[in-house]
């Protein structure tokens, strides 16, 4: 599986909007990480989401409700 979520490309869209809207940079590595994993665990080697659409929207969760960064999160996750 290719994973399109990156924490690198992550971490750049989010200092991307930082230095456009302002705020403060900053992030908790392993809450990333694990925000940006979860859409893509299994259970008995089924994704538990199973369309893209699905694995984004978790993602999205995961950054608004863990707030990995310290600035950001809810507008990173629009």
């Amino acid at each position: 599986m290719i994973y399109t979520f990156t924490k690198e490309r992550i971490v750049n869209y989010h200092k991307l909007l930082i230095n456009k809207f302002g705020g403060i940079h900053g992030y908790n590595n392993d809450i990333l990480e694990a925000v940006i994993y979860q859409p893509y665990i299994t259970i008995d080697r089924k994704d538990i989401y199973k369309t893209n659409i699905e694995k984004v929207c978790r993602l999205a969760y995961g950054l608004v409700a863990r707030h990995p960064f310290v600035d950001g999160n809810s507008e990173l996750a629009f």
